[in-house]
């Protein structure tokens, strides 16, 4: 089978989008007995880690563009019907038109189910156009791959899709997280000690007031907050900034942006407990890292996280302040229970293989292709 795939996704640093598009292509083009097409931007060869991939049986190709749009349904589209694709696969949301059957995977569609948090100065040119192709990329797509079977409802449910035009792969975690820690002095130069973690794109659906709001309100002037992750628009400076200074906990939260694997590997095994207590998600990666590295999770009960999380982590409502305050002081204070769940989501973690994510997407390809 001859795949083509856009890797453009895996240079976004700091998204799960950026995760999901190397651990996937990785793990395909692991599989010698097929071909793979991966379809990069201009500048790629240097900042995009996908490009180093080499292998016998993968051909990259640099495709430019003018916008998304251009790019995907304009010079992407030109490109596929050349290489005589059996399959092209989008790791999100954009499908070029090809005559190859064509594979998208969505990983929510909460840029309609929360569409409010997006609508900020700022980002609703961004939200306009993904909003715009998604419901494009879901008529061209022969199916649609979602990260959960709860965003697998709902994007039947929001684009008006049959059953059988959605089939769920859970992605996978990163095996460098399942690896014993060598680099203990990884956080030194953070001067770190106690601290809850926070790992995701700064952007309104991660709750990100609710957890400053939360951790403000617990009586440990030791412990820190420390937060990783990209900036997605103006909302973090905007909102999250002030709150930080006007709940007067400016020098114990730390925003350490995007951090290497290495580091973030680190961060994680140090961390009293990753705390994750977003309005929505797909599926969720950070949760399953830290769960890999042993770490306790706190996490919102809401979109696909109870499903990704089961009962390896607490699950609080995402609403309510004093409860996932309550959580974040049970999960520091009481070690049985840090352990306890330190062992449940280690366990957790391991059904959750990139291995096993190539093996059933190859069965979605070979279903109609």
């Amino acid at each position: 089978m001859r795949v083509g795939l856009d890797a453009t996704w895996a240079a976004a640093e700091g998204t799960g989008t950026a995760s999901y598009t190397r651990g996937l292509i990785r793990a395909l083009a692991g599989h010698a007995n097929h071909e793979f097409v991966l379809y990069f931007r201009p500048g790629d060869e240097e900042r995009n880690p996908l490009f180093q991939l080499d292998r016998a049986n993968v051909t990259k190709r640099c495709v430019g563009g003018w916008g998304q749009i251009g790019r995907t349904w304009l010079s992407l589209s030109r490109e596929t019907r050349r290489d005589r694709l059996d399959i092209f696969h989008s790791p999100s949301y954009f499908l070029p038109v090809c005559k190859a059957p064509r594979v998208a995977t969505f990983h929510d569609v909460n840029m309609f189910l929360q569409w409010n948090k997006w609508w900020r100065p700022g980002m609703r040119a961004g939200w306009a156009s993904l909003a715009i192709q998604t419901v494009a990329a879901s008529r061209l797509a022969n199916r649609i791959v979602a990260d959960s079977h709860h965003a697998a409802t709902q994007i039947r449910r929001v684009l008006h899709l049959r059953d059988s035009e959605v089939d769920v792969v859970y992605p996978g975690v990163n095996d460098l997280y399942f690896e014993e820690s060598r680099d203990a002095t990884a956080v030194d130069r953070y001067a770190l000690h106690e601290y809850f973690l926070s790992v995701g794109v700064l952007s309104p659906q991660k709750n990100l007031e609710g957890l400053v709001r939360a951790f403000a309100a617990l009586d440990r002037p030791k412990t820190h907050l420390v937060i990783v992750g990209r900036r997605d628009g103006p909302y973090f400076d905007q909102t999250v900034g002030p709150l930080i200074d006007e709940l007067h906990v400016t020098s114990r939260v730390r925003v350490l942006g995007v951090v290497p694997d290495l580091i973030l590997r680190r961060l994680y095994r140090s961390a009293l407990a990753l705390v994750f207590p977003s309005f929505a998600e797909g599926f969720g990666l950070p949760p399953l890292e830290a769960m890999a590295c042993g770490t306790p999770v706190v996490a919102a009960c809401a979109g696909s996280l109870p499903e990704v999380v089961a009962d390896a982590g607490l699950l609080i409502d995402p609403n309510d302040i004093r409860d996932l305050a309550e959580a974040m002081s049970a999960v520091a204070d009481d070690k049985s229970l840090a352990g306890t769940l330190s062992e449940r989501g280690r366990m957790r973690a391991r059904l959750f293989r990139w291995s096993t994510s190539a093996r059933r997407m190859f069965d979605v390809y070979e279903s109609f292709a």
